[in-house]
């Protein structure tokens, strides 16, 4: 056995049956909103580190820390913060929180707002990497173990989407290559924001965006033309989360 599959089968059988769920979240003291460059933690089961790489009105884009050193990357970035843990170290995990949420189970350890930019281009660099064997199936567990935070955000979201009546399904024509979409996953484009999760890719398009003429385009093929929606959907994708980011997007005409 090597010495990633004995790390992971450790983390496993230490940490694997911890996931955030409602009834653990633990209260913060003194909460407040998230600002860009926070660093934080989120108390329940388990434990989950954070960073906002990005602060949009009452929103906030997070890039998930991992606690281990040896399942993370080797290119990834490290952050010292001598709380429970001496360092967290960047993924490519991203998800996003609503400031209700963070006033209320978010504690913020530090700010690293001058090293933002730096954060950022190690996320994309990370992303570009294909995981496989332990490190994918450590980075499958850590988002299964956050899902409550895609599920509290994108719910909201699609609740509201879903009783105006402005979902368009559409079908997207690929497989990618390697790394099928598994396990949960968010996304965020100019315009737009989603989620990945069993296969099905929901797309949710800024206030901005909704009732104009615009395309939805993937790998420069239009998928969709048209007056656009408050949300598209696509059932049974073949199409992994790195593909979605770097190949969808949504185009305003008008």
């Amino acid at each position: 056995m090597s010495f990633l599959k004995k790390e992971f089968e450790l983390y496993k059988n230490l940490f694997g049956k911890y996931k955030l769920n409602i009834e653990s979240l633990k209260r913060v003291p003194d909460g407040k909103a998230l600002e860009a460059g926070d660093v934080f933690v989120i108390y329940g089961d388990t434990l989950v580190y954070g960073v906002v790489i990005e602060k949009n009105g009452d929103l906030a884009e997070c890039v998930l820390l991992s606690q281990d050193v040896f399942l993370s990357s080797s290119k990834a970035l490290k952050i010292k913060v001598n709380h429970l843990v001496d360092y967290v170290y960047v993924t490519h995990v991203n998800f996003y929180i609503e400031d209700d949420f963070a006033k209320n189970y978010c504690e913020v350890i530090l700010n690293v707002k001058e090293d933002i930019n730096k954060i950022v281009e190690n996320v994309e660099e990370l992303e570009e990497q294909i995981y496989t064997g332990p490190r994918k199936e450590y980075f499958d567990l850590l988002i299964d173990q956050i899902s409550l935070l895609y599920d509290i955000f994108f719910e909201k979201i699609f609740d509201e989407t879903k009783d105006e009546g402005k979902i368009i399904e559409i079908n997207i024509p690929y497989i990618s290559e390697f790394a099928l979409v598994a396990g949960t996953n968010s996304l965020r484009g100019e315009n737009f924001v989603g989620i990945v999760e069993d296969n099905t890719l929901k797309v949710y398009l800024q206030d901005n965006a909704i009732g104009k003429k615009g395309k939805l385009i993937f790998k420069n093929q239009v998928i969709y033309e048209g007056e656009l929606p408050n949300a598209f959907v696509s059932n049974n994708i073949k199409v992994s989360v790195e593909d979605l980011k770097k190949f969808l997007v949504i185009e305003v005409i008008d």
